[in-house]
């Protein structure tokens, strides 16, 4: 996945926040599994990583958001802005699927 190159290959981190127009990821959790499914938990050390995105990734994601907005236009439905950013729910409600 694209975000694991970039993001010091911490794979299952969330982003808490990402900010595009300056090209920063935010990360404070990561996705958890356990009989029943998966959650969402903070990082052992309980501290935010702060990463620097290179023009391209923010490209890519930028792409990625769109599609998305727009995937969930066509079932008359929004995309709020801390929708997941690889999920498989059209909403961005759910986490990433198990890599």
């Amino acid at each position: 996945m694209w975000t694991e190159d970039k993001s010091e290959g911490r794979k299952r981190r969330v982003p808490s926040y990402l900010d595009l127009d300056n090209g920063v990821l935010v990360i404070r959790t990561s996705i958890a599994h356990r009989k029943g499914g998966r959650f969402e938990k903070l990082n052992k050390t309980h501290q935010r990583r702060r990463i620097a995105l290179d023009t391209e990734t923010i490209e890519v994601l930028r792409e990625l958001r769109a599609r998305s907005e727009k995937r969930a236009k066509a079932l008359d439905m929004t995309l709020p802005p801390d929708a997941y950013v690889f999920s498989l729910a059209v909403d961005g409600s759910a986490p990433p699927p198990a890599a």
